[in-house]
């Protein structure tokens, strides 16, 4: 069965530490990336089309195993046919700019994770700026 998932790694948590600054703690670090996954999985599930509602239900996000990276998932069969599109139904949208299509978007995965990921760098932007405004 065709499952899709994409995953944000940000997996060199100590070489980060290292050149950047060593007050960042791996806690605030993770709940950065929670806050992201989060996002990523409500705005995944607003785009998601719904024909019978076994596609949203089968929508999840879970941290990665070095718990410094996430991925957000669907384990719908026909999940990747409303990300990509397929050879019988080409439906032009982007991650910039999805197709609506059933009360949803296509695709629906990659524009959240984008979100997420958007939100986790806006996030520890944040934390570097006070940092170096603090002298810290």
């Amino acid at each position: 069965m065709a499952k899709i998932g994409y995953s944000i790694d940000y997996n060199d948590f100590e070489k980060f530490t290292k050149e950047v600054s060593a007050s960042i703690s791996q806690g605030k670090w993770k709940r950065f990336l929670r806050e992201a996954a989060t996002i990523a999985y409500n705005r995944a599930m607003k785009l998601c089309p719904v024909d019978t509602g076994w596609m949203k239900g089968q929508m999840y996000v879970e941290e990665m195993a070095n718990s410094l990276g996430f991925t957000l998932g669907n384990d719908a069969a026909y999940a990747s046919h409303h990300e990509y599109g397929w050879v019988a139904q080409q439906y032009g949208g982007s991650v910039d700019k999805p197709k609506h299509y059933k009360g949803g978007y296509r695709p629906f995965i990659r524009p959240s994770v984008i979100s997420g990921q958007k939100h986790f760098e806006k996030q520890l932007a944040k934390w570097l700026e006070k940092m170096f405004k603090h002298g810290r």
